[in-house]
């Protein structure tokens, strides 16, 4: 069984989006594009590991910065998250964005903040899914190219010799398109 960070993984092929730089990637976009203040980061409490390296990145950038952010571990279920959305949003009124791991946990917190505040809010999240699509204005994702992901991990049985999308030691990582803002 492989555990641990992909960097671990020297026994197995693998292929994976690099979501500690694409978190950064969306902090810089938060912080410096979209002059965010306060951030909410909202991630599931699934703690999967493209969250908890995305998470990661978004840290080190608010680290970086020396901003601080609020952080809400939620559920996917929207009845759940909703409540938890109204009560973090209702103490920490100075939220001004929010950074979230994919585009369902995105569109649940938007919905929220649009029913609370009637500014424009920014949101950046990942996946390019069907709520991205529907979530509206000042919603920017980070697409992290399923396709691409999956021609890599068919081909890197046959050709992890060098060839590839950042290819070493067998192991693809791929860059996640970054979102135009």
């Amino acid at each position: 069984m492989i555990t641990g960070e992909p960097e671990e993984w020297t026994d197995a092929l693998y292929v994976d989006n690099d979501n500690r730089l694409a978190g950064y990637q969306a902090g810089e976009i938060l912080l410096d594009d979209l002059h965010a203040r306060y951030p909410l980061a909202v991630t599931s409490h699934d703690h999967w590991k493209f969250e908890i390296n995305r998470l990661a990145g978004f840290k080190a950038k608010m680290a970086k910065s020396g901003k601080k952010f609020c952080y809400l571990e939620t559920s996917y279920d929207p009845q759940v998250s909703k409540q938890q959305l109204v009560d973090i949003l209702e103490r920490n009124p100075a939220i001004d964005s929010i950074f979230a791991t994919d585009d369902r946990l995105a569109f649940i917190a938007k919905q929220q903040y649009d029913a609370k505040f009637s500014l424009p809010v920014p949101v950046v999240s990942f996946n390019n899914s069907e709520y991205a699509a529907i979530a509206g204005d000042h919603f920017y994702f980070f697409d992290v190219l399923p396709e691409e992901l999956g021609i890599q991990a068919v081909g890197l049985p046959f050709n992890h010799n060098g060839k590839g999308t950042n290819v070493a030691a067998g192991h693809v990582v791929i860059q996640a398109k970054k979102p135009k803002v």
